[in-house]
């Protein structure tokens, strides 16, 4: 027997990897985690195997194509859930948590990358007043140099 946790980071995966493959042209972002949720419920208790439950899920989400991140944790999930029948029946049951767990994940790593770009941006910043205070230094040699040239002669 699977433990709960494993089944719902096995679910919340599920639908993070799903979600990223979703649209917004096709869902709005007010309906987005309410969708996913239902279609995570509705897809476990409609199938009878992994696959199924991954083309229920897409038809739901009006996906036309998967990314490749999530084909890639698709493979891994089908790898690594060794009981369906658990994992669909808890998905099933656990759908509401599960997707409130995918929705607080989502955004955590949003806020993460919020930050890491924030501080790649202040990076930035620094070297670029860094650079322009050689071109500057440079620039000012440059000139004095011309100057004296211009004596010498």
């Amino acid at each position: 027997m699977t433990s709960i946790d494993q089944l719902n980071q096995w679910g919340v995966r599920l639908v993070l990897a799903m979600m990223r493959s979703a649209s917004t042209r096709k869902i709005k972002p007010i309906d987005w985690w309410t969708r996913g949720r239902s279609a995570l419920e509705t897809a476990a208790q409609s199938s009878d195997h992994f696959s199924a439950m991954v083309s229920i899920m897409g038809r739901k989400l009006q996906l036309e194509t998967l990314r490749h991140t999530t084909v890639d944790e698709l493979a891994a999930l089908t790898l690594e859930i060794d009981d369906f029948g658990e994992f669909a029946r808890h998905c099933s049951e656990e759908g509401l948590f599960i997707a409130a767990m995918a929705q607080a994940q989502r955004r955590d790593e949003r806020t993460e990358a919020e930050q890491q770009a924030a501080e790649a941006k202040k990076r930035m910043r620094k070297t670029d007043a860094k650079l322009a205070s050689v071109v500057d230094k440079i620039l000012s040699e440059a000139n004095t140099n011309n100057d004296t040239d211009g004596e010498a002669q």
